[in-house]
């Protein structure tokens, strides 16, 4: 988790009816980390073939399949939390708001886990009166159906008991069972209608009487049986409705020849007409490859016409968002400017002047460095500076404690990463150095807020590493910085390399932390005059 969420009173379970192409379902709720959400398909669990994201947020997230369900199918999303404690916290330890956030919403997602897993489970009605709910014993319930007692309470019974109407109200047959509103019981009498009616057989049409066939309009839409319709079209059918006898005097399967039918015969559609002399003559003067109104000459010049010099005005040429015609002014003023010439930088103000002046007058410093050797080969090396800034305390230990924002200004600097967190701080991994000559080294960094921060590190090439930051208030609210650099290299061959990397790096490290408290006070005075 690297941020605190909101947890909602939403639901952790949501269902979607897919359609067969898409792919993206959302979940409302939020999820700590991705195996917190579980995905169905119909009733199968999902592990793999989607993505997810959102995971941290607190308006939730959604996946992304990489193949759509099946139409039809119902996609199920729910959270699933692994109910522990994630957090311990130690006595007289510091006591953060942010751990505890993280602490109780995880507690609040595990009992909305249960709630809904209580929702959709088997339960007595608010209003109801207690009853005995819990299952018999495995022998006891063993080969028998559960059924409720006259009490309402929880029973096992055989088949034989059921059907004796123990715990059934007393239903023997179906003689016992009622009647529901859409469905009816079946009686002898109808079972044996049923049988007499042949398979296809249709509802009885009502009879039609000889006027009513007699009729050549029907004024209603009715039924009429078999019969009625083939008397209706001995009545109705014309007497010349038979067979062709013949096509233009051929008979036999007839086809289609030259001279059946004149163009006149021929009805147009929408999008094959017959073509007309007058239109015919007209096509016939039209040279194979023409074009509609085809261009005769281009600045009086035929054929394959090129573009030349003279062609167009620098008037006639429409400009567009990324390209533009010069003026004349415009190209005088470009040959005035030196080649590599850059932006004017904006003029600075009296009062901005004065403020950054008043941020950084009482800035002092004075430091120290020391290498010693041991009798045992290693080398221990001290570097310790003393700085003085016009900011508070408070405001210089955010500056510093913000790691993650070192390679923004440190020179040496290449990457800070937070990986993890304790009670008393956290774990960094950094990597320090100029060009080929950089080395990678883990952290932990213990917070004192406002007065010391200490950065330690177990690294195998170091016999310790210690690096301290304290922060004193001084007159006129100022801050004095005392920075000491404290490490063992393990091997002496190693030890001049690590002095060429670390003592710079100390040393630029203290100074880009000047420059970036003047350049926060400037933008803070800034602000006031502003």
């Amino acid at each position: 988790m690297t941020r605190h969420l909101q947890v909602s009173a939403i639901k952790p379970r949501v269902q979607y009816q897919a359609d067969g192409v898409r792919c993206e379902f959302l979940f409302p709720f939020a999820i700590f980390a991705d195996a917190n959400l579980e995905v169905y398909v119909d009733s199968e669990q999902v592990m793999t073939g989607f993505t997810v994201r959102g995971i941290g947020d607190s308006e939730g997230g959604g996946i992304t399949f990489a193949v759509p369900p099946p139409s039809g199918a119902t996609v199920t999303l729910r959270r699933r939390m692994i109910i522990q404690r994630t957090t311990d916290f130690q006595e007289s330890g510091p006591f953060r708001a942010r751990v505890l956030n993280d602490e109780l919403d995880y507690l609040t997602a595990s009992i909305q886990q249960l709630e809904t897993e209580l929702e959709r489970s088997v339960r007595l009605a608010p209003a109801d009166a207690d009853a005995e709910t819990t299952l018999p014993e495995a022998a006891r319930r063993a080969g028998r159906a559960m059924a409720f007692d006259s009490n309402g309470n929880l029973t096992a019974l055989l088949p034989s008991e059921l059907m004796n109407g123990q715990g059934m109200g007393g239903w023997r047959s179906l003689d016992d069972v009622p009647e529901g509103t859409a469905v009816k019981q079946f009686t002898s009498a109808e079972k044996l209608k049923l049988a007499g009616i042949e398979p296809g057989a249709q509802v009885n049409a009502p009879s039609v009487s000889p006027q009513e066939k007699a009729l050549a309009n029907e004024p209603t839409l009715r039924s009429f049986s078999p019969k009625d319709v083939a008397d209706m079209v001995a009545i109705h059918a014309p007497v010349n409705d038979h067979a062709v006898e013949s096509v233009h005097g051929r008979i036999g399967a007839v086809v289609a020849q030259a001279g059946d039918y004149t163009a006149e015969q021929i009805a147009e559609t929408g999008e094959r007409v017959v073509m007309t002399t007058a239109e015919r003559g007209k096509l016939a003067g039209i040279q194979a490859g023409a074009q509609a109104n085809s261009v005769d000459s281009v600045h009086g010049r035929c054929g394959a016409v090129v573009a030349q010099a003279g062609d167009y005005s620098a008037e006639q040429i429409a400009e567009t968002g990324e390209r533009v015609v010069m003026t004349t002014a415009e190209r005088s003023k470009l040959a005035g400017i030196q080649a590599g010439a850059q932006v004017n930088p904006p003029r600075l103000s009296a009062n901005h002047k004065s403020a950054f002046r008043s941020a950084t007058k009482r800035i002092t410093c004075s430091s120290w460095h020391t290498t010693l050797s041991t009798d045992e080969g290693t080398v221990m090396t001290t570097h310790r500076e003393t700085r003085e800034v016009a900011l508070s305390p408070e405001r210089v230990f955010e500056l510093v404690a913000d790691v993650e924002s070192y390679p923004e200004f440190l020179p040496s600097w290449q990457e800070a990463h937070v990986i993890g967190y304790a009670v008393d701080g956290y774990d960094t991994e950094q990597t320090v150095g100029v060009g080929l000559l950089a080395r990678h080294f883990h952290t932990h960094t213990s917070l004192d807020r406002p007065h010391r921060i200490t950065v330690t590190s177990h690294d195998d090439v170091f016999r310790h590493f210690d690096i301290i930051w304290e922060f004193q208030p001084v007159e006129a609210g100022g801050c004095r910085i005392d920075f000491t650099l404290d490490f063992t290299v393990d091997s002496w061959l190693l030890a001049p390399a690590f002095d060429m990397l670390m003592i710079p790096t100390a040393s630029s490290m203290v100074s880009a932390f000047q420059r970036r408290a003047q350049s926060l006070a400037a933008a803070t005075d800034d602000a006031a005059v502003a």
